[in-house]
């Protein structure tokens, strides 16, 4: 249970991390 919460995790991280650097580029 702790693995698959903890990729989950890892995957919304580097998701939200990768439209954080998006929007950094547009504005």
């Amino acid at each position: 249970m702790l693995g698959i919460a903890r990729s989950c995790l890892r995957l919304i991280y580097e998701e939200t991390f990768s439209v954080l650097v998006v929007l950094c580029f547009l504005t």
